[in-house]
């Protein structure tokens, strides 16, 4: 099956799919996600400190406001890996702390959502919500170039097949 462009295919049968990102795109990722915030941070706390016509009590509080969405960017996981198994869903992928791993197992899920991204940048995304609290968790996600409708009808399938979960579309 080639509706996985993005991921590099390390297994495909009817009881497993194992994704792997292509190293371009972590490393695209990685410079948006971890480097471009922390240049922009410095930047911005350079900018504010030289200007001149502003108070100084506008200086803590313009950090403080840079800080918190560049904290959450550094927060947001990059996953590298995606293994869906009939049991489990296992999702390998890097924090600001470094690596971590993490195994949902299908029977903690209740369904599966594929929710179409729209604005700049259209696409797909696939999240396990669990059954006891309904949280979504996101594991795949495709850009509208790799994933057109057939492909993506095909993926679902195959993703029903393998987890025995039902697939919603938002």
């Amino acid at each position: 099956m080639d509706n996985n462009n993005p991921y590099i295919v390390i297994e495909d049968s009817s009881t497993a799919l194992h994704l792997k990102e292509r190293k371009w795109r972590r490393n695209a990722l990685f410079f948006l996600l971890r480097i471009f915030p922390i240049v922009y941070f410095i930047a911005m706390i350079f900018f504010v400190s030289n200007a001149k016509d502003l108070p100084p009590v506008f200086l803590p509080v313009a950090i403080v406001a840079m800080a918190i969405p560049i904290i959450i960017l550094l927060n947001f996981p990059l996953i590298k890996e995606v293994e869906v198994t009939r049991l489990a869903i296992n999702i390998k992928y890097s924090n600001v702390f470094g690596p971590k791993e993490r195994v949902i197992a299908t029977s903690d899920i209740e369904k599966i959502i594929c929710r179409r991204m729209r604005g700049k940048f259209k696409g797909y995304t696939y999240a396990a919500v669990f059954k006891q609290s309904g949280k979504k968790y996101r594991f795949l996600k495709f850009h509208r170039f790799y994933l057109n409708k057939s492909r993506k009808e095909a993926l679902q399938n195959q993703l029903q097949t393998i987890t025995k979960l039902p697939i919603q579309n938002i």
